[in-house]
């Protein structure tokens, strides 16, 4: 079995950690006041761009090349370099190629441009095998369209727990907090673009980077079940936002099956950005309150606010939700049927997975370190976003 991209636990949970750590730190820093103007921007730049997208990605990058250095320093085959032959071929080309097109150049000329090709070709690779260990995998046209239909769905879907958790949470006392953007302009247009830009696009890929690509990768050495789980437990946990958290949980659940099946970060990033992208869209063409003129999102919201009027109501909307859920959970079944009846590769691994844990017994002293740090992350991470999320849940109810 091809374990190239697997990545260690403890190396995970550790990465993370820090991550957890940069976002609270970063949301110290935007509360005590330091950003006044573009705050969207700055926190979009910094938290989703910055802190879930270069972090995990140089992060595997350093941990691959390190581990091609011990490699080599124990005359080993590098084991993470994604094209290793291939590049070394190409290496000593470019090196002949530098030697013989130029018969004037210097040879101390002709082998500083060969260790430059060199660099690059290792940095190239090192820049491939960090995306594939992200899960970065092309989908066929098919799941492409699954994954938008189940987006479409997942927004309605959300609604309906949203609402549900809302409605919990409010027989504490808890107000509510709001957290909508700020449009950037009156222009409908300009906002719509605006909103999605760092709404939809951003979280719907570094979000994923991090929690489907980075979490999924590390945690799958517990088996899949619990990697779905506990990246979806911090991917609810690291809105930090109590109102947030509940559905980003469940959507989380959708998103790491989907990523393990198809093998491929796109379902979860193409479906990620439909939830987002819908609710901006509607958010920003509800225009009555400023124009006097309804737009699609007023007409939208209208429609929901039926269930709201009577009994009957209710119950019908409860019953569209339903059809809802049961949608997105045959679309869900026919995306797992398409990608296991392309590889099945997915059981074989599955199944060779637990063999090799019931089959393992000696574990070695470092193994049982790895394991404690590993768990030890994993815990401080869970107390960390934790705390931060039950904080804003008090300050909803204090306030």
């Amino acid at each position: 079995m091809n374990k190239r991209f697997d990545l260690p636990l403890v190396f995970v949970s550790g990465v993370y950690f820090l991550i957890a750590l940069l976002l609270i730190g970063t949301r110290l820093f935007f509360s005590l006041g330091f950003v006044t103007s573009n705050i969207d921007i700055f926190w979009t730049l910094l938290v989703q761009l910055l802190i879930m997208g270069v972090v995990p990605v140089v992060a595997i990058m350093i941990y691959r090349r390190v581990s091609d250095q011990r490699s080599a320093l124990r005359g080993e085959r590098p084991a993470f370099r994604g094209q290793g032959s291939a590049l070394s071929t190409q290496s000593s080309s470019v090196q002949r190629l530098a030697s013989d097109t130029d018969a004037s150049t210097p040879p101390k000329n002709s082998s500083l441009v060969a260790q430059r090709c060199s660099l690059t070709t290792q940095r190239c690779s090192l820049i491939s095998n960090a995306f594939s260990t992200l899960y970065f995998k092309r989908c066929s046209k098919k799941i492409i369209y699954l994954s938008i239909a189940i987006g479409a769905l997942v927004f309605l879907a959300n609604i309906a727990v949203a609402t549900f958790f809302n409605a919990l949470i409010s027989l504490t006392g808890y107000t509510g907090m709001p957290f909508a953007r700020t449009p950037i302009s009156d222009n409908v247009l300009i906002s719509l673009v605006y909103g999605l830009i760092l709404t939809a696009v951003f979280p719907s890929v570094f979000e994923e980077i991090t929690h489907r690509g980075l979490l999924i990768r590390g945690y799958k050495s517990l088996g899949y079940i619990k990697a779905i789980i506990y990246s979806s437990i911090m991917f609810g946990l690291m809105h930090s936002f109590i109102q947030q958290t509940f559905y980003a949980f469940f959507i989380g659940l959708l998103l790491g099956l989907l990523t393990i099946f198809s093998k491929s970060i796109w379902p979860a990033m193409i479906v990620h950005f439909m939830n987002n992208g819908l609710s901006v869209l509607m958010s920003v063409t509800s225009t009555y309150t400023k124009t006097g003129r309804a737009g699609l999102g007023d007409y939208f919201y209208a429609f929901l606010n039926i269930g709201l009027n009577n009994t009957f109501s209710a119950f019908l909307m409860l019953v569209l939700f339903a059809a809802v859920g049961y949608a997105i959970y045959k679309l869900t079944r026919v995306f797992i049927k398409e990608n296991l009846t392309k590889d099945n590769a997915f059981i074989t691994e599955a199944v060779t997975d637990a063999l090799d844990k019931m089959l393992k017994t000696n574990v070695s002293v470092r193994e049982r370190k790895e394991k404690f740090l590993a768990n030890l992350f994993f815990i401080a991470t869970i107390f960390l976003l934790g705390f931060t999320t039950v904080a804003t849940f008090i300050w909803g109810i204090v306030r």
